[in-house]
Order: structure tokens, then C-alpha cells, then sequence
């Protein structure tokens, strides 16, 4: 293998996502110790990505056009999945995707891209390492696309057993082994060398994400949080996508809140305050 592409929800700041390209980024080169290593990022501030792989990757390029590679990999993440509904016209092109078969959709949106001259490096060797595919609305309007790649790996490891049943509900085409999530090789993004400490202290940390940009959650999480301050617990909000949780900030900002900062904090500093 002389060139490897990257691909995932890579250089936005997400604490999950970031392990996960440390992780792929590692085993690939492990594989292939001479192979040149790009990540793909859509993300405009990046640039924490070659560090903090610790020069496992050689490069960060754009997501489009698809440079020519010898193989392509999707490196994990729940990235095949939309809880929102889209208008009555994706729900017809959805069931028809489903009628016809997303292999056959596949095939055919990868003509209509060449003959309309759009990129389209359909030939080129891919997998996807752990990836967890669904939930889609009936209506989504990320289906269409996202089943039309799905339909072009060549290997696919899904990461559960919902993400696995999914694929042969679809009868996605290429070898598609049950897997698990590529965390679990704690071995290769647990910093070595350096111990964790737990502390021996009344502490309580919330880990707290938006679905949908809905938060009436928050509200209750607010109240326990309030609670266990009276009782003289220690509390403090984690997360882990900066850009995509900042109205979070506004809900809890009577109480310490620690947000993955790739580019000022290492996931050593990170990790130590989770302990």
C-alpha cells in the first residue's frame, strides 16, 4: 500500500471521534508501516490533527475531490445515521432506494457522477473499521447518499450487532464481519507511560450531549446537578465536541465545565480530569 485515505467525523474537536482516528490511524500503520497516510477533514481548523496523531498521519486534505489512493477507510463512528425528517419527496426516494435495492442505486448514482464529470473514485479499494450504521428516518434526507457509500465498501466491520443486522436487512454487497467499536484497543490511545489517579473525593460528572438540538433534558439533568451541589458533591459538566455543545455552556454556567480542547489540552490532561 503506497497511499492510505482516512476517513471520518475527523478535525472538529470530538473527544469520541479524535480516539478514533488515533486509533484507526495506528493500526493502519502497523499494517502498513510504509504507506502514506492522509486524513480527510471538512473542518476548516484542523490543525491539531498531525500532532495529536503523533505522525501517524502525513497529511489533512480536503473531503472533495477524493485524491487517488491505493485503499480507503472509514475509521469508525456512528456517522451512518439521521434522527431528522425530511419532506414526502426523500420519503418516496427512500422506499424506492429500498425497493430497488441500494446495491443497484449505488451502481447507478456512481454512472450518473461520471457522466456528469463529478469525482468519483468508485474502482478504488475501501473498508470501514467499526462503524455503527442507523438509525434513518423514513424520510431522511442523508439516506440516499449515505447508502449509496455503504454500497461501496469492499470489507465492512460494523462495531454492534444493530449496526450488523441493519447491513443484512439491506443486503449491502461486500464481506461484512460483526466487529466491535476500535476503543476497545485501549492500547493504542491510552497514553503509556503515564498513570491515571483516581481521587478520593465527592465528585459527580455529567457527560451531556444535544439530539436534534432538543434540551429539554438539560433541564432535569440542572435540577440533579443543583441537588448534589446542596449535598456538597463536587460537580462538574464534561464535553466533548466544542462547536456543537456551546449552548450547552449557557445552561450550566454555575458549575465547572470541562470541554475537549485538542488543540491546548492533551488527552493525557483530559483524561486525568475525567478520573
Amino acid at each position: 500500500m503506497n497511499r492510505i485515505i482516512l476517513k471520518g467525523y475527523y478535525g472538529y474537536g470530538n473527544l469520541g471521534d479524535d480516539i478514533l482516528m488515533k486509533v484507526s490511524s495506528r493500526l493502519l500503520k502497523q499494517m502498513y508501516p510504509n504507506c502514506f497516510l492522509s486524513v480527510v477533514s471538512a473542518c476548516k481548523n484542523c490543525d491539531y490533527i498531525l500532532p495529536f496523531t503523533d505522525g501517524m498521519v502525513q497529511e489533512v486534505i480536503p473531503l472533495s475531490p477524493e485524491p487517488k489512493a491505493d485503499l480507503v477507510v472509514h475509521g469508525g463512528g456512528g456517522t451512518y445515521f439521521d434522527f431528522n425528517k425530511g419532506t414526502i419527496l426523500y420519503y418516496l426516494l427512500n422506499s424506492s432506494i429500498d425497493l430497488m435495492g441500494i446495491n443497484i442505486f449505488g451502481k447507478g448514482l456512481n454512472t450518473y457522477r461520471r457522466l456528469k464529470g463529478w469525482p468519483s473514485n468508485s474502482s478504488t479499494n475501501r473498508a470501514a473499521l467499526g462503524v455503527g450504521i442507523g438509525t434513518f428516518t423514513s424520510s431522511s434526507k442523508k439516506y440516499y447518499y449515505k447508502m449509496a457509500e455503504l454500497s461501496n465498501f469492499d470489507l465492512i466491520l460494523p462495531r454492534d450487532h444493530f449496526s450488523y443486522r441493519f447491513l443484512k436487512k439491506k443486503n449491502v454487497m461486500g464481506t461484512i464481519i460483526p466487529a466491535t467499536d476500535l476503543a476497545f484497543l485501549k492500547e493504542f490511545w491510552i497514553p503509556s507511560g503515564k498513570s491515571l489517579i483516581k481521587p478520593n473525593r465527592r465528585s459527580v460528572g455529567f457527560v451531556l450531549r444535544s439530539w436534534n438540538d432538543d434540551c429539554d433534558y438539560l433541564t432535569v439533568v440542572q435540577q440533579v446537578a443543583k441537588a448534589l451541589d446542596k449535598e456538597g458533591y463536587k460537580v462538574s459538566i464534561f464535553l466533548f465536541e466544542k462547536e456543537h455543545d456551546r449552548h450547552i455552556e449557557q445552561c450550566f454556567q454555575g458549575f465547572k465545565i470541562f470541554t475537549w480542547c485538542p488543540n491546548t489540552t492533551s488527552l493525557h490532561q483530559y483524561l486525568e480530569i475525567l478520573m
